[in-house]
């Protein structure tokens, strides 16, 4: 029947029928105790707070993908960033994660459509945008709600309007066919250094959901 249940998206949540986790009986539940410990948790509830997926993903239980959230934050984001997100795909994916180690978040970007970073004067294609953020889930999440308004609105984004520590970003290439190449689809090749890259032609209908956290970058928040 659980089975069924998921398969027919009645249940949108993973359970465990284990009596040693107590009262804790779902996935996100377990896997927030055994990293935070069962008085965080306990505490976490009296305070009427919740276990947010980052990404709406209820089956997503990766530590990276859950936060405790107050119950109106967690309102908001379902009306706002995760309805509005999925909208934003054709042009980029935009996530947020926490690093357990460090207890920092990041947003990450990864852009589908050509976007460009002013640098000291110069436009440069940039193929992700990582932003590192201290622990504090309300601002993280409100400048994740703005970076998806702006580029759903004007394509841009106002970094000057949001919270970030420090930021990295990985350049783009663009592949000039050669010889009248003809790039149809998706195809793994390699570039000048020996590198495998992947060139999107532009009749691929090819979209990027999410790009993982730069693990670097939450040592120099450190």
């Amino acid at each position: 029947m659980r089975m069924k249940g998921i398969l027919q998206k009645k249940r949108r949540l993973i359970y465990s029928g284990a009596n040693k986790f107590g009262d804790f009986k779902k996935l996100h539940q377990i896997v927030m105790m055994l990293w935070y410990g069962v008085e965080e948790v306990q505490s976490a509830y009296q305070r009427r707070f919740i276990i947010e997926h980052h990404n709406n993903e209820a089956f997503d239980c990766h530590i990276s993908n859950l936060s405790f959230a107050s119950n109106d934050l967690n309102l908001t984001k379902a009306h706002s960033f995760d309805k509005n997100q999925p909208k934003l795909l054709q042009q980029a994916g935009v996530n947020f994660y926490k690093d357990f180690g460090t207890q920092q978040y990041q947003i990450t970007i990864a852009f589908t459509k050509d976007y460009f970073l002013s640098i000291d004067g110069k436009l440069v294609l940039v193929d992700s945008i990582h932003l590192l953020y201290e622990d504090n889930f309300r601002i993280v999440y409100t400048d994740a709600n703005r970076i998806v308004d702006e580029l759903l609105e004007n394509e841009q984004i106002n970094f000057r309007l949001l919270s970030y520590k420090t930021y990295s970003f990985k350049e783009g290439n663009i592949y000039i066919p050669k010889n009248n190449e003809r790039v149809e689809g998706n195809q793994f090749m390699t570039d000048e250094n020996g590198n495998s890259v992947l060139v999107v032609g532009k009749d691929a209908g090819f979209i990027f959901n999410s790009t993982p956290p730069d693990k670097d970058l939450y040592k120099k928040g450190e």
